[in-house]
């Protein structure tokens, strides 16, 4: 089916759109279903949520996440059809059981992450089953591969390059901005990414951005470190 795109400048942290009730029901698609929309820039997959007055009949209300990654503009046609959902999802279920991961299933899951394909009550239900359940030693393992092979790598043309971490969630505790400069002043390079708050009022990554920009691209980082020595930035 062909719908009118209607740009919605809301941030909903994964790809969502919004359909009108009664397109929803001629798609056969139902609240939290995937629907499948493409158009002469792209295609991708999206959660969708049904209204019955914020968009009309033959319009599609795309939120700022999957309207930037296609490029849409307001009142752009855009085709949407019923869409499957990610396999990850059968895979948090699994965990959410009891069971272990293998590789290939932590990898679906960290995929479906860092593109978008998750809901944050999909991801909600993988954080908390992780928490309950815990991984061992196997599961960590592939769990970080897979974050190192779905993300932005930067490779530096010495070594060695050294890392600091804390076990975190401490207020106040910015060890980061000692450690990193005595760190660099000697010679090693260390290259550090840090969070904003989590469980603080303020992250390592805050406390920074007060004294200098800390969100950068990998090549601006890779540029900073081989010239300095080190890194304070945002991991994003």
């Amino acid at each position: 089916m062909g719908f009118r795109a209607r740009l919605i400048d809301i941030k909903q942290g994964a790809f969502e759109v919004l359909l009108n009730i009664r397109d929803a029901e001629d798609l056969g698609v139902h609240p939290l279903d995937r629907v499948r929309m493409s158009c002469g820039k792209g295609s991708l997959t999206a959660v969708a949520n049904i209204t019955e007055t914020l968009v009309a009949s033959g319009e599609i209300g795309v939120f700022a996440e999957a309207s930037n990654a296609l490029g849409l503009k307001e009142g752009e046609l855009v085709n949407v059809i019923p869409g499957e959902k990610p396999s990850s999802l059968e895979y948090i279920k699994k965990k959410m059981e009891g069971r272990k991961l293998s590789g290939q299933e932590i990898h679906a899951i960290i995929k479906d992450i860092v593109d978008n394909n998750l809901s944050d009550i999909e991801l909600s239900a993988y954080v908390t089953s992780v928490a309950i359940r815990g991984m061992d030693m196997d599961e960590i393992t592939d769990m970080v591969n897979a974050m190192v092979e779905t993300g932005d790598r930067i490779v530096f043309d010495k070594s060695p390059i050294v890392d600091v971490h804390s076990i975190g969630g401490i207020p106040g505790n910015k060890y980061a901005l000692l450690t990193v400069p005595i760190v660099a002043a000697n010679g090693v390079t260390i290259p550090k990414t840090s969070s904003r708050a989590i469980t603080s009022p303020s992250g390592i990554a805050d406390t920074m951005e007060v004294l200098a920009p800390v969100s950068h691209t990998a090549q601006k980082i890779k540029e900073i470190a081989e010239s300095v020595g080190g890194t304070l930035v945002w991991g994003g």
